[in-house]
């Protein structure tokens, strides 16, 4: 049997967000995507929000959920990934760059390597606990659908 790496779900999300952002319209700039979970073990990260929009790109909780099927033979497996965005410009900014995610995951739903579907969960705005900064917070699921166990 050969060695296949496990794909990671974060480093999936970004390269799928980083490879499909529309730029040519110009109503929305690229933010900086930042991937808490690329193995690069840098455990701090500084934002500077007068250069860019942030998305921090980090697995929700639980990271992983398997559901097991027919007998244990087969399982749903579900990955959750929570991409935190940040911006100081305006929170118009804040729904934009939310609903270029959107349009993003809607378009690719089915075109993640190693994933059935990608489903775009909910958002919530987090403005709350920031002054002056707005923050939101999207949450997804990467999903393998009624696969045979691994024995």
């Amino acid at each position: 049997m050969t060695y296949s790496p496990e794909p990671i779900p974060t480093s999936l999300v970004k390269s799928m967000i980083d490879s499909n952002w529309d730029t040519q319209s110009g109503n929305i700039p690229e933010p900086t995507l930042v991937d808490l979970n690329d193995g690069t073990g840098s455990s701090t990260i500084r934002l500077d929000l007068a250069k860019s929009d942030y998305v921090i790109i980090n697995l929700g909780n639980p990271g992983e959920n398997e559901t097991y099927r027919d007998g244990w033979h087969y399982l749903d497996r579900i990955n959750y990934v929570e991409l935190r965005i940040h911006t100081k410009h305006s929170r118009q900014r804040l729904y934009n760059l939310k609903q270029e995610i959107r349009r993003i995951v809607h378009s690719k739903v089915h075109d993640i390597n190693n994933y059935h579907i990608v489903r775009y969960r909910d958002f919530n705005e987090l403005t709350q606990e920031e002054f002056g900064i707005w923050v939101g917070k999207i949450s997804l699921s990467l999903e393998n659908n009624r696969i045979s166990m691994e024995i």
